[in-house]
This record gives structure tokens, sequence and C-alpha cells, in this order.
């Protein structure tokens, strides 16, 4: 049986990491036959609260609709990430962009030709509404498995393989890890740095009861989400958005 527009929407939704919290809202949305609309998710990821509009658009008023991007709100940090054919940026992946990690992503570029690059918010630029982002691709010549073994970093337990670890990194997670410390196992917390073309390496309790987002063997799954058809959520994200933070 051919999937309806609603479930390929409800598909893109559930893989980008906003979960099927908003399956009712997204039908509603879609009966009411606009030509684009939009829709308000509220999670949190770490006990860190955030925020998202999610825009959906269809070309021809007979045709189907798109998911088209969303803007995320972390703290007082905004940025749009567009959505195309389904992919993109995930929350999570979003959420640490927003923290002001590096995450490695398969682009496309103006003439449609894709490309693997890390790509890394700098929170002191802004290019109209967002932060800019940069990126770092093959030519820079970062290595993240051999930054790994320049210092002596392990997998932070027995259930991880080394792959793992590569590719919970890449996606930009802050992550448990162990070093060598005059003879013994010391317990770090890491995460990739393109840019110095190395690998940052933090204490694991950090000052200030901080309670980092680390990531398990199992965590590429969506994050626990709350209810986003929330009016105050709603005021709260377009008073942000109009401050252009």
């Amino acid at each position: 049986m051919e999937k309806t527009n609603q479930e390929f929407l409800a598909e893109d939704l559930k893989f980008l990491g906003f979960g099927e919290t908003l399956k009712t809202s997204l039908g509603e949305a879609m009966a009411n036959n606009e030509t684009s609309f939009e829709l308000y998710f509220a999670g949190e990821i770490g006990f860190e609260p955030l925020h998202a509009i999610l825009y959906f658009t269809k070309t021809d008023p007979k045709g189907f609709f798109f998911f088209s991007g969303y803007q995320l709100a972390l703290d007082n940090k905004l940025q749009y990430f567009k959505i195309f054919k389904g992919k993109g940026v995930t929350l999570k992946e979003g959420f640490n962009l927003l923290c002001g990690r590096a995450v490695f992503k398969q682009l496309i570029g103006k003439n449609g030709q894709k490309y693997d690059a890390w790509m890394q918010l700098d929170f002191n630029i802004k290019e109209g509404e967002n932060f800019k982002v940069n990126t770092y691709f093959g030519s820079h010549s970062y290595n993240l498995s051999s930054s790994l073994d320049e210092l002596g970093i392990q997998p932070p337990s027995s259930n991880w393989d080394r792959q793992m670890l590569l590719r919970s990194l890449e996606r930009g997670n802050l992550q448990s890890g162990f070093i060598t410390e005059n003879g013994e196992l010391k317990e770090v917390l890491i995460e990739a740095n393109p840019k110095e073309k190395t690998v940052t390496i933090r204490d694991s309790f950090l000052p200030g009861g901080t309670n980092p987002v680390v990531e398990s063997p199992a965590a590429i799954s969506s994050p626990g989400t709350k209810n986003a058809e929330n009016m105050q959520d709603k005021k709260n994200l377009r008073s942000k958005k109009s401050k252009d933070l």
C-alpha cells in the first residue's frame, strides 16, 4: 500500500529526532489545505530545554507538502537548519551545534554536488538571523581517528568499539573516554575539534554541577520530548526571534 504524504512527513520527523508527538498536529495542519504551515516543538536533551519552529510548504497547491526546515532555540541562541528531501541536521545534531561543538555531515553545494565536511557555528559572526557556519573539508586534513591515537584516548567501556566512538563524536556529541595519566586511567570528556585538528579533552566533572549530555552505545535514538502544542512556547520562541539574537 502506497504511503500518504502525511506518513512520509511523519517518518521524516521521527528520523530527524522529533519523535511522534507532532503526528496529530501534522494531520490537522495538512487538512487545512493551506500552501504552508508551521508546527511548534518543545523538548529537552540532557535536561536542557529546547524549542523549535518547523516549516512545511508545497510549491503546487495540489501537490505534496515538504518539511523545508526548522528554527531551533537553545538558551538565547537561534539557528535555522534547512531540510532537503527528509535529510539534514537532526535535532540532536542541531543541539550539539548550538552547544558549540562540530558535526560531520554530508552537505550539498550550490551545484547540487554532495560532499562530506565538518560544520561548526561561529557565535561571533551573524549572517542574517543565523550564526555563520564554518565548514572544514577533506582538504583541511583533519583525521579524527588519528587524533584519538595521538592522545591515547580509549573508549569509555568494553561495550564500545572504535567505530561507535568515532560515530558519536562525528555527530557532535560530548563523549566520555579514558586517558592514561601518571600510569592510571582517568575518565575525561572529549569532543571533536576540526578547527584545531585535534580532540578537545575536558574533565569528566564540570564546574558548577553541570550535567553534560554523554552518549551510550545505543544512543542513536530520538531524545525524550514534551508536547510542543503549547502557545506559551510559541510566544517565547517568537520573542527570541524578534530580538535577532
